[in-house]
This record gives structure tokens, C-alpha cells and sequence, in this order.
């Protein structure tokens, strides 16, 4: 049996350089992947969250809301600030004139 010799080859600093890189990208595609490929973060929302219905339900309510709240305002009685006597102010010259 013939017995061949394994030659070691020195890699050189392009090379190391590009392997480094090459390790790197594949590192940076597989954490992509990773947060990417499982789609949304987050709970599901359920389908009765979403869709033109619900939104529509969701601005009747605030509208009912709203028409409480000022049926409610129109029914309290206005509270009106007490007169007050006018107050004399001194007229507006500089003090410390000279």
C-alpha cells in the first residue's frame, strides 16, 4: 500500500479574511432566518378584532358614548363664576423714575 503524504496549506490573510466573512454572513443569514421565518411576534388576534364590521361597531359605541356624556352635560345646570366688584389698579407708570 502506498502511503501518501497529507500536505498542510498555509492560508494566507486574504484567505483567513474570507473565511471569517464567509462564517459571519452565514451566522447573520441563520439569525435572520430565525426572526424572520416565524412570521409575526406576538399573540394572534382573534378575527373578531379585526375586519370593517368591528370597526364600525367600535365608532357607533364611541358615538353612543359621546351622545350620553352631552345629553348628560345638557341636563346638569351651568354653574356661573359669583360677580365680582371691579378691582381699581394703579395707573401704569414706571416706578423709579429719576
Amino acid at each position: 500500500m502506498r502511503w501518501r503524504r497529507i500536505v498542510t496549506v498555509r492560508e494566507g490573510p486574504r484567505q483567513q479574511v474570507r473565511r471569517t466573512l464567509a462564517a459571519a454572513a452565514g451566522l447573520l443569514l441563520l439569525g435572520l432566518s430565525e426572526v424572520t421565518g416565524c412570521g409575526q411576534i406576538g399573540s394572534p388576534i382573534p378575527p373578531e378584532d379585526i375586519g370593517l364590521v368591528r370597526r364600525l361597531q367600535k365608532e357607533r359605541a364611541k358615538e353612543e358614548a359621546a351622545r350620553k356624556e352631552a345629553a348628560v352635560q345638557a341636563q346638569r345646570p351651568k354653574e356661573e363664576a359669583p360677580e365680582q366688584p371691579d378691582v381699581q389698579l394703579p395707573p401704569l407708570r414706571p416706578s423709579g423714575e429719576r
